[in-house]
């Protein structure tokens, strides 16, 4: 992509999410993959589903099975430092960042390559495993919808992340002026 190209981008999805040149530049190193369905778009959609763009961790419904009462987070965790303190000790993994990873095994690897509390290195991970999902899943309804989870509250995200996709293709293919995929 050109200087210009990657401007017009980061303008288009500043539009909607924060930390635009992050986003661009973490799926940039990751690399499109049009014939899964992998691109830039796919990102933007489930980013704008997870966090808007944004920092956050600590939101996720509570597994009741699998960390009984007790195991709570506190509520007054103020940073990701906090946050892996308390999951290291055995409380519920929550979801962190912008791309909201959720597994522990997933927020190491962020932390491995350069902190899970980094915008850029957690969207890194984050869009390096939604690719993955889409190779073994077929599709990307399907990648999202893994991304998400299971049961029906999964595959109607993966079905909304799917449409956001198409939105944020056609916006980016105006915003570029042509009919390719970035």
């Amino acid at each position: 992509m050109t200087a210009q190209t990657d401007a017009t981008l980061t303008a288009e999805i500043a539009r909607t999410l924060e930390n635009p040149h992050t986003i661009l530049s973490a799926f940039q190193h990751v690399g499109a993959v049009p014939a899964i369905g992998f691109t830039l778009a796919a990102c933007c959609a489930m980013v704008e589903l997870e966090s808007g763009g944004r920092m956050v961790w600590g939101h996720d419904p509570w597994d009741e099975v699998a960390y009984p009462r007790g195991l709570a987070l506190p509520a007054d965790l103020v940073n990701y430092h906090a946050y892996r303190a308390a999951r290291n000790a055995g409380r519920q993994p929550q979801g962190c960042g912008i791309t909201q990873l959720t597994s522990a095994g997933l927020q190491v690897e962020a932390e491995r390559a350069g902190g899970c509390w980094e915008p850029f290195y957690n969207c890194l991970i984050g869009f390096r495993f939604l690719r993955d999902l889409f190779v073994h899943h077929g599709s990307p309804a399907a990648g999202f919808t893994a991304y998400n989870g299971s049961g029906p509250a999964a595959v109607a995200y993966g079905q909304r992340a799917a449409a956001l996709q198409a939105d944020w293709q056609s916006r980016f293919n105006v915003a570029v002026g042509g009919g390719h995929h970035v």
